[in-house]
């Protein structure tokens, strides 16, 4: 799910999907994405939950750009990013979240993965 508020716009939050392909004015610029995680709450826990997650921006088969913190990022590369975990209040023992404010622009079609140590835990 992605989600993004601007006020740019006249009215409020700006819509991630346009109706007419030539009103884009270009990247996504994320200034934050945070990931919340349920655990399983079935058995007792083996591991205690990593303090932070990976999150890889996928090589771009159309060469779509991409920029982490100013830096761009070749096509054919991936990007990586730490997402570390956030200690809030409102988190409950049941779930967790991570984040990271690093800057990124993506073009259209990027994807991503964020990694719990080698096992996927959230594709998009």
């Amino acid at each position: 799910m992605c989600r993004c508020s601007s006020n740019d716009h006249a009215g409020g939050a700006a819509s991630l999907y346009y109706d007419d392909p030539r009103e884009r004015k270009g990247p996504l610029r994320i200034r934050a994405f945070y990931v919340r995680l349920a655990l399983c709450p079935a058995g007792p826990p083996q591991h205690a939950p990593p303090e932070s997650l990976t999150l890889v921006y996928l090589p771009r088969i159309n060469g779509a750009p991409l920029e982490v913190n100013g830096a761009r990022v070749r096509p054919d590369a991936p990007a990586f990013v730490a997402l570390h975990r956030v200690r809030s209040a409102e988190s409950g023992g049941g779930e967790r979240v991570y984040g990271c404010t690093d800057r990124v622009r993506a073009g259209e079609g990027v994807r991503f993965e964020a990694y719990v140590g080698e096992e996927r835990a959230v594709k998009g």
